[in-house]
């Protein structure tokens, strides 16, 4: 924990000498942020923004169920699916599946509708254009990719992962190689 603290007080960016977060500084903030985006302006500070955290929630909960109990009951291994606010950590060859449980939790969750074709932020999105980075990473890519290995390696130079992580992520890798062999 201590060294998480540290880490977060050296990667953010020291609060500018005589700045006070008072009601007038931060409601000039508040009227630039709603000149921005205006078409949104009316949204802000109306509890929009908990609305949208319970449909995303709502997502996340159909998401996990999918991929710890869906799976089993039609004969499937149930998958590790882990959230990180409005992502998912999946192992990567279940990314297509991933990708389509989102669209479906999507459409049930919101009257919003998906348009497969359209091109643009959504579909950079999707699994074909999604690049995933994984802890274990070793050399996947070094005869395909060979650019995008070295960038990999040189993006996990410096990441700090705990020993009691390093455990469970081989405790983890058993697992899944055994529900592999079972199948």
């Amino acid at each position: 924990m201590v060294a998480d603290d540290a880490k977060r007080q050296h990667d953010c960016p020291a609060k500018p000498e005589g700045l006070k977060l008072d009601d007038d500084f931060l409601g000039r903030v508040l009227n630039l942020l709603r000149e921005k985006h205006s078409p949104i302006a009316h949204k802000f500070c109306s509890g929009a923004g908990v609305d949208l955290q319970y449909i995303d929630s709502r997502i996340t909960e159909q998401i996990i169920k999918h991929f710890a109990m869906d799976r089993v009951a039609t004969g499937g291994i149930p998958v590790p699916v882990l959230s990180v606010h409005d992502s998912y950590i999946i192992a990567e060859e279940y990314k297509d599946e991933l990708w389509e449980e989102m669209q479906i939790a999507w459409d049930k969750e919101t009257s919003l509708k998906l348009d497969p074709n359209k091109v643009g932020y959504l579909q950079s999105l999707s699994p074909q254009n999604t690049r995933a980075i994984q802890h274990g990473y070793t050399d996947e890519l070094i005869e395909d990719d060979p650019e995008e290995h070295q960038r990999l390696i040189a993006s996990k130079e410096d990441d700090y992962v705990s020993p009691h992580y390093i455990e469970r992520f081989k405790t983890f890798e058993k697992w899944r190689k055994k529900g592999k062999a079972s199948m």
